[in-house]
Formats: C-alpha cells, sequence, structure tokens
C-alpha cells in the first residue's frame, strides 16, 4: 500500500474507533398506561393492552411509536421537550380519546412522566 493509503485508513479506524467515545445523550421517560374511560360516574376505567400510541415532538414534529402490553402501559425514551400524542389500534386505525384527555406532556431530562392514555368510552 501506498502511505497515503495507509494514513488515510490508519484515519479512517481511528474516527471509527472513537466515534462513542464520549457520547452522551440526555433522555427523559414517558411511561404511557392506556385505559378506557369509565362508562358511567362513579365506573372503574378498564386497561386496555395492545394500544399503539404515536408520540409527536412539539418543537421539530419527529415522531415515535410505541405499543402497550398485555397490562397496558409501556416506557418510552424520549429526548426532553414538549410532546403529544394520539392512539391507534394495531391496525392503524384511530383510537378515539376521551373529550377530558389532555393529549401534551413535557419530558424533562433524568425524570419520568406519567402519562395516562385515556380512550373515549364510546
Amino acid at each position: 500500500m501506498t502511505h497515503a493509503v495507509t494514513t488515510v485508513l490508519a484515519i479512517c479506524m481511528m474516527l471509527l474507533s472513537s466515534s462513542g467515545e464520549g457520547t452522551k445523550i440526555e433522555l427523559g421517560y414517558a411511561h404511557f398506561q392506556t385505559v378506557k374511560a369509565a362508562s358511567r360516574p362513579g365506573a372503574a376505567q378498564t386497561m386496555l393492552p395492545g394500544v399503539v400510541v404515536r408520540v409527536t415532538r412539539q418543537e421539530g414534529g419527529g415522531e415515535s411509536f410505541v405499543l402497550t402490553n398485555e397490562a397496558g402501559v409501556e416506557l418510552m425514551p424520549l429526548r426532553p421537550g414538549d410532546y403529544c400524542f394520539d392512539a391507534y389500534d394495531r391496525k392503524g386505525n384511530a383510537l378515539p380519546l376521551d373529550p377530558k384527555q389532555a393529549s401534551c406532556f413535557p419530558i424533562i431530562k433524568g425524570e419520568t412522566t406519567e402519562v395516562g392514555v385515556v380512550l373515549s368510552a364510546k
């Protein structure tokens, strides 16, 4: 190999080996719990497993998806910022949120935000 090729290869190897060093991302967490709203006052809410929650960052508009487990909960790491969500079934059909449902929430570095996803009782 020529000296120039050897030098370029050495630089590439050095960059590849050091690219992960010192890299740290800031994260907070959204703990989702999906439930169906009570059908009448005083009735209990029903846990809903298998709900797809779409999370959209308000600044920048990136989106992520999470599928709630058999207990209707899921933990999602997110970068700090403000987010909004909506819900879908596994086939991608929109699920209506309860009219009283707030659908936006903040994520703070190092903290877990509890996010109740309350779907309409209808």
